[in-house]
C-alpha cells in the first residue's frame, strides 16, 4: 500500500505491507512532527504536542512500542533507506540509531549456528562478526581498520566506526577483508 509522510520540507510517498508498518515509519522518522496520509486523506496526526500513546492505543489496543517491536525492522529499514537515499546526514544518524536499537543480548536462532555450533548467534543471524582492527575495503579502494563496532543492522550487515569516517555499513568481503556497501535506492 502507498503511503505519503507529510513533512515541513515536502511529502514522501512510500511502500508498506501494511497500516501499522507505515504508522510506526511515520512517529519513528518524523519524532511526531510528520502526518501520515493515503489516498488523499490523513490516517494519522501530527504528535508534536503529545498524544502518540492514546492514539496508538485507540488505532492499534496497544502502546506504540509495542507496535514498533511487532513490525519488520527490515521492512522498516529498507523504507528508511528508501526516504533518506538523498539525505546523506540523516541517513548516517538513521543507521546509528538502528545499530543502538539492535544492539542487544537477545538472539534469535538462525541457521548458521545451527549449521557451525561453534559461531556465536547473532540478533539477525549473522555467520560472521568484524572485530576491531580488521580491515574493511571502502568503495573507493582504500582499506581501513575498524575502530569500533557500532552495531549488526541486518543480516551480514553491520555499522562500524572507521576513525576518521564516523560509520560505515560494511559485509564481510573475500579475503578475510570486510566490504563497504553502497547505499542506493532501488
Amino acid at each position: 500500500m502507498l503511503y505519503q509522510l507529510h513533512t515541513p520540507e515536502k511529502p514522501y510517498t512510500f511502500e508498506a505491507s501494511n497500516f501499522s508498518t507505515a504508522c510506526v515509519v511515520a512517529t519513528l522518522l518524523g519524532c511526531g512532527f510528520y502526518s501520515l496520509w493515503q489516498d488523499g486523506k490523513q490516517v494519522m496526526p501530527v504528535f508534536m504536542f503529545g498524544g502518540v500513546e492514546q492514539w496508538y492505543q485507540r488505532g492499534f489496543g496497544s502502546h506504540f512500542t509495542r507496535v514498533a517491536q511487532d513490525v519488520s525492522r527490515e521492512e522498516i529499514s529498507a523504507i528508511y533507506m528508501t526516504i533518506l537515499a538523498d539525505k546523506p546526514q540523516e541517513l548516517q544518524r538513521y543507521l546509528q540509531e538502528l545499530s543502538m536499537l539492535n544492539y542487544s543480548k537477545v538472539t534469535l536462532p538462525d541457521s548458521c549456528s545451527q549449521c557451525c555450533p561453534q559461531l556465536k548467534s547473532t540478533r539477525y543471524g549473522s555467520c560472521k562478526t568484524p572485530d576491531g582492527g580488521d580491515v574493511v575495503r571502502l568503495l573507493d579502494q582504500r582499506e581501513l581498520p575498524i575502530q569500533e563496532i557500532l552495531g549488526e543492522i541486518g543480516t551480514n550487515l553491520w555499522l562500524v566506526d572507521l576513525g576518521e569516517i564516523p560509520s560505515y555499513p560494511i559485509t564481510p568481503g573475500k579475503e578475510g577483508c570486510w566490504e563497504e556497501i553502497a547505499i542506493s535506492v532501488a
